[in-house]
Formats: structure tokens, sequence, C-alpha cells
């Protein structure tokens, strides 16, 4: 275990400046922006340090560091390879299971969420995991833990984010309490209302109309474009922001049906052993870019958003990341 947070803290995250990470420089950005494209990074690219977070500098499901390692670069015939391990595998399809189209799920929350007036509620739980590279220096690959996040509202208008490392090997176990002090290995970081106002995705709650949320993920994933894969960007982002209710909980359900592009992947158990029902949206920005896929799991009887996923459907080249390698994934509604 020492090791293992020894790595993570290795991984050196952006600074604590931007809630519940911190900002880009502008070449940091600008790579994040092509690779969460899915543009491939140049064949002479060292990677310095990459760190996978849903929650950072623009894009939901990643965030991705990466800086030119210098004069040290390898040639073509000897790239950087990075093997990822502790990585968690594809979510396991149960068999002969009946799941309702995107539409048929989108008419039941509907209906349940027909008399909820909106009720989000500002913060979330989530257990949360993003492949990660080992810092330059510290070896590959690197094992990475999940973390899990309790986001909180303060009576000032700000907001309490405690973050600690969760076991794999006890995917229910929760270490977070909003009643409870928090665990001593806890990181506890407090952000202000003014941090929370420059950012649209903290400006508001997700609207409880399809439409309107449609317009809501559109200003959260500015500058990227509109496109379905981005905005499911967007919408990871808000959730880690609110918790939805019913009223909410229908809008995102029928604002997913609404999108083109998904498919049924089947009736699956989350990463925190909760049955749901899963849908795919593969995409790919152009011949050169690397094909990717979210994967959306939904609560059958509810319509609610059980978790996000990303995937890689293709060999990376150089960082050795072998098709439908899972990127990474966040579980809402710890608790």
């Amino acid at each position: 275990m020492t090791d293992d947070l020894r790595l993570l803290t290795a991984a050196d995250p952006a600074p604590a400046t931007r809630w519940p990470d911190g900002p880009l420089d502008e070449d940091a950005e600008r790579r994040l922006q092509n690779l969460t494209a899915g543009v491939r990074p140049p064949a002479r690219a060292v990677l310095h340090r990459a760190l996978w977070s849903a929650t950072a500098a623009g894009v939901a499901a990643v965030l991705i560091g990466v800086f030119p390692g210098g004069s040290s670069a390898p040639g073509p015939t000897s790239p950087t390879t990075v093997q990822p391990v502790a990585a968690p595998a594809p979510l396991a399809v149960t068999q002969d299971t009946p799941v309702p189209s995107l539409a048929e799920l989108a008419a039941t929350a509907a209906a349940r969420g027909a008399n909820s007036p909106p009720s989000a509620g500002r913060g979330s739980h989530v257990r949360a995991w993003y492949l990660g590279f080992g810092a330059e220096g510290e070896g590959f690959p690197a094992v990475v833990l999940p973390e899990e996040r309790l986001s909180e509202a303060r009576a000032d208008g700000g907001m309490t984010v405690t973050r600690v490392a969760a076991d794999p090997d006890r995917p229910a176990e929760v270490r977070l309490s909003p009643d409870g002090p928090a665990p001593t290995d806890a990181e506890v970081r407090t952000v202000s209302a003014a941090e929370l106002a420059s950012y649209p995705e903290d400006q508001l709650p997700p609207p409880a109309d399809p439409t309107a949320l449609a317009d809501h993920l559109a200003a959260v994933a500015a500058p990227a474009p509109a496109d379905p894969a981005h905005l499911v960007d967007a919408l990871e982002r808000v959730l880690l922001r609110w918790s939805p209710g019913p009223a909410e909980n229908a809008a995102i359900a029928g604002w997913l049906a609404q999108q083109p592009g998904w498919a049924v992947l089947g009736a699956v158990d989350d990463r925190l052993g909760r049955p749901g029902v899963a849908y795919t949206l593969d995409s790919r920005l152009d011949e050169n870019s690397i094909a990717t896929r979210r994967t959306v799991v939904l609560d059958p009887g509810t319509g609610t958003v059980l978790s996000i996923e990303l995937s890689f459907l293709e060999d990376t080249g150089e960082w050795d990341v072998q098709p439908y390698a899972v990127m990474s994934y966040v579980a809402f509604g710890v608790g």
C-alpha cells in the first residue's frame, strides 16, 4: 500500500487552485484537448507525466497532462511504452436479461419525475478511477487505486471536497460520511464561492428539462464542439458537482435518449455492484484519431445515472494500452 500511495503522490495532479483539481497551462491544455478528442500523440513524444481525471480543465471524462521530456526523447525505434496495471476489466454483461431501449428508460424516468419539482442538491459522493502513469523516474507501470470523493456545500456558498484512496478489493466499502470525521489519510480542500462562480457547471444545477439541459451541457463543454461525446463528458462534470432529483434524472434520461449513436450494451453490475443497464457511444474525430467509447450505466427503475466510463477501442501505439481497456470510470451516488 505504501508503494501504491507513493506512486499516486508522484503523479502530481494539477495545483489546488481549481475545484477539485487545478488548471492546466496553455501547452498542457492544447495536448489535453487533442488527447480527449482522440488525436494520436506524435511518434517522438515522451510521456513525462500523465494523470487521468474526470474532473478538471474542460473535460469531464479524463484529465491528461502530458509534458515534453526535452532532449531525452527516444527515436521511433524505441518508443516509450506504458502498460497500466490494476486497471478494471470492462463491465461484464449479464446474458439473457431484457434491457429497455434508452427511449423506454427515459419514459420510465419521466413518469417517475412527472410530479416532482426540481431538487438537485449541491455536491456529490462518488467513487472514481483514472488511468495513471508513473512520473518520470518513478518507473513504469504505475499502480493506481480508485478514490472516493465527497463534495459538500458550505454555508458561505463554497464547497468542501474530501478525497481518500479506496480499496479496489472492497468495491462496496464507504470511507467518507457527511456526518463523520474524515479519515486521517484523506485530503480535504475548501473551495470558495468565487471560484465556483467561474464555471458554468458550478453556477447552475442541471435543468429539469431535456432541451434546457442540452443548452446547459453545451455551455459546460465549450470550447469543445457540442457533439454527443463531448456532451457526455460535460454531463459527467455536472454530476460531479450536483446530485439530481427525480425531475433532473428524467431530464438527463430524456436528453440521452435524444442523442444519436447510442447502442445497448446490456444488463451489468457497476463498479459498486449495483444492477444497471449500460449503453455505449463510440466516437472518432477523424481517420487519424483514436476511437473511444463512453459507457453510461443507468438504474432501470429510475433512469438515474449510476456511472460513466471511458475506454479506448484500439491500440494507442506508444502507450501500449490494449483495445477496450478502461481509461476511467466514475460511479455516482455512493453511500
